[in-house]
């Protein structure tokens, strides 16, 4: 049996929560099936993988992708700095605020009007 405290037990029992087996995963909406990102999931969103995330459509790919990474820092804190260069550029406050407070003008028919 595996230590699933060792590094190869966590990584099984990533696996394991990826395909939804673990007793504790019900997933986002309760199926039994654990909440995950597969290559369909991207459609939409400007993400690259290998650029912002490691993608996987089975669980022996997201094992490999797993492994490669903790094989190599490097690409670890390059994927991490791009990763987080995507969420802000898309979801920091200085870009949703412009966009939030349109919604508001729009809603609220103040849309073209100077604030004060």
């Amino acid at each position: 049996m595996c230590d699933p405290t060792s590094p190869r037990g966590r990584i099984r029992r990533a696996a394991a929560h990826w395909r939804g087996d673990t007793p504790e995963d019900t997933g986002g909406d309760g199926n039994g099936q654990g909440d995950r990102l597969n290559a369909a999931g991207l459609r939409g969103f400007d993400l690259a993988p290998d650029r912002e995330l490691a993608i996987a459509d089975t669980p022996a790919e997201f094992v490999t992708a797993v492994l490669a990474l903790l094989g190599d820092a490097g690409r670890r804190e390059q994927m991490g700095r791009a990763a987080r260069r995507f969420a802000e550029s898309r979801y920091d406050w200085s870009a949703i605020g412009p966009r939030l407070e349109k919604v508001y003008a729009e809603s609220s028919g103040e849309e073209g009007q100077e604030n004060g």
